[in-house]
């Protein structure tokens, strides 16, 4: 009996521990300063700067980050860009990604040395981890916020629905009285909202706009 009351209580521990370790919340400060969100992690053990990007379905490397933190290349893959256009990029394998308490062991990245990634020695943390976890960032304090578990909605709050495709965060919008579905939205882009010309409600939308607010583009 005794041994079964051991048992008993080393399992409602373990589960006690369990749930505590779920509602954990964690917090690091940010920065915009670069046109991003910007906050500190690790790669492999070795600090890095992780730029949020909602708009990547996985992480991406670049050359200034892979000879510190040991990064090995395996293989390459194919990816499709925003352009719609194909491209083949180097695998990288991590070990270890940690963000605060939380650590993603062996983990494919792809290697890419965007303008921005590699002057400034960051890494863009993709959908594939953004995913994993709940985050709230408070613009005021620049501080974000992180759990495993999702955080109660405030009154003060506005909801806006969305949909994961491709590791990838898209929602509706209407601009002009005009709706827009599977629009991305993309933590990672920090110019203006971006529409195909030849799509029936950009047509729509253009009709009602000033044309000092378009910009030609052949994006």
């Amino acid at each position: 009996m005794k041994k079964i009351l051991i048992l008993i209580g080393m399992a409602f521990f373990i589960a006690n521990e369990s749930k505590a370790q779920n509602n954990q919340i964690d917090s690091l400060t940010f920065s915009t300063e670069k046109g991003l969100l910007i906050f500190e992690g690790y790669l492999n053990g070795v600090k890095t700067d992780f730029a949020f990007d909602t708009g990547a379905g996985v992480g991406v490397l670049n050359n200034t980050i892979i000879p510190n933190a040991k990064i090995e290349i395996k293989g390459t893959r194919k990816i499709n860009d925003s352009q719609k256009k194909t491209a083949k990029l180097d695998n990288a394998k991590i070990a270890n990604l940690k963000i605060g308490s939380y650590n993603f062991p062996d983990l494919t990245s792809v290697v890419a040395d965007m303008p921005f990634l590699y002057c400034n020695k960051t890494y863009l943390l993709g959908g594939d981890i953004i995913n994993l976890l709940n985050w709230m960032f408070d613009f005021q304090k620049n501080i974000v916020y992180f759990s495993k578990t999702p955080f109660a909605p405030q009154s003060n709050m506005r909801q806006m629905p969305f949909k994961i495709i491709g590791n990838r965060h898209f929602s509706n919008l209407v601009i002009q009285g005009t709706p827009l579905d599977s629009v991305l939205i993309d933590f990672g882009y920090a110019g203006n909202c971006t529409l195909d010309a030849e799509v029936k409600s950009t047509k729509q939308i253009i009709a009602k706009v000033s044309p000092d607010n378009i910009y030609q583009s052949k994006s």
